[in-house]
């Protein structure tokens, strides 16, 4: 049920938002911040439309206000609002993430709640989960990532009615937790736990997440990743198991395990920047298995301003059906080239 906006009625609504934060200055630090980001791509095997523009994959468009205010003693009270955007068909409320069919508009999450320095950050609301948090250090996040894999979806993805903890760095280290009530048969009771590592050229994460739909149908993930490198070079290992009794995008039963394997690196030299994985889901007890290769680059024509290009292959096996566009038929091989520009402000 795509989510249709009368644009007058946005933008009367971003205008109000905008003065609001102008006013809230005087008491609070309040932030408007987006990115706006166009693709052009093109891709094999899509039962479709073969060449299409839509927002970025690597840096998905959005809009949003965020903020704080000292209650003093080391304490704020924080928010955030975020909506996605598409300024392919200058459409407010457009997709949360690569992929979404039915957006809203501040899909992208909105949450409020307290900031210690001490004691660390608990919200309320809709919140991006623990697994995106972390996992996006291991794994490509940029669009053509392991979330777009059927089981996957949780290693990112945006969970309603949920509170979030985050912890204060100690030693290198951060934990997380976060759960969500139940309210409907399309959102799931959610709980997730997170801790991550990081000191000098060293990087890793270990999370668990649970899902439980009504009548017994459960998703879990459990993932973990490592990374060594400097700012000009790193490589990444990402690894998730799924143990799913319903599927996460369709929410029909489909009982199975699975696990997937994202093995990259990353190079920057002056303004340009490169990306290598190899990322694979492995079908446990059965055949239907799929891989794919991603090679990006990226020039920074400026601090805001970005160019991208991607090429990628996504090979199925026996029954496999995964694809990034359209619909892919049992044991297809989809090719993908997408180049894009990207603006933060």
């Amino acid at each position: 049920m795509t989510s249709k906006r009368n644009l007058v009625s946005t933008a009367a609504a971003l205008c109000g938002l905008a003065a609001l934060a102008t006013s809230a200055q005087a008491q609070s630090s309040v932030t408007v911040y987006g990115i706006i980001g166009v693709d052009v791509a093109h891709a094999s095997n899509t039962g479709g439309a073969k060449t299409v523009m839509e927002t970025s994959r690597l840096n998905p468009s959005r809009i949003g206000f965020k903020g704080s205010e000292d209650l003093g003693g080391g304490l704020s009270t924080v928010f955030d609002l975020e909506s996605g955007i598409s300024p392919d068909q200058g459409i407010g409320g457009g997709p949360s993430s690569p992929g979404d069919a039915s957006p809203s508009f501040w899909g992208r999450g909105a949450y409020v709640g307290f900031k210690s320095e001490s004691l660390g950050t608990l919200t309320f609301g809709r919140h991006w989960n623990v697994n995106d948090d972390n996992l996006g250090n291991y794994f490509i996040f940029g669009g053509y990532a392991v979330f777009g894999l059927t089981g996957f979806g949780f290693t990112s993805d945006l969970v309603n009615n949920s509170a979030k903890y985050v912890s204060p760095t100690i030693g290198g280290f951060t934990g997380e937790a976060l759960v969500g009530a139940s309210e409907n048969t399309n959102h799931p009771k959610v709980g997730e736990l997170a801790g991550a590592y990081s000191a000098g050229p060293v990087s890793v994460a270990l999370t668990y997440h649970t899902a439980e739909y009504p009548g017994d149908l459960k998703n879990k993930l459990v993932s973990a990743g490592a990374s060594y490198g400097t700012d000009a070079w790193k490589v990444r290992f990402g690894y998730s198991h799924a143990n799913n009794k319903i599927d996460d995008y369709t929410l029909a039963s489909d009982v199975y395990k699975a696990k997937a394997y994202d093995f990259g690196a990353d190079y920057t030299i002056g303004a340009l920047g490169f990306s290598l994985d190899y990322v694979a889901r492995d079908v446990k007890a059965s055949p239907d298995d799929s891989h794919f290769i991603r090679l990006l680059a990226t020039y920074s024509l400026s601090k805001r301003t970005l160019l991208n290009a991607n090429l990628i292959t996504l090979k199925n096996k026996a029954g496999a059906m995964q694809n990034f566009y359209g619909i892919s038929g049992p044991g297809k091989t989809q090719n993908v080239v997408a180049a894009g520009i990207s603006h933060t402000f």
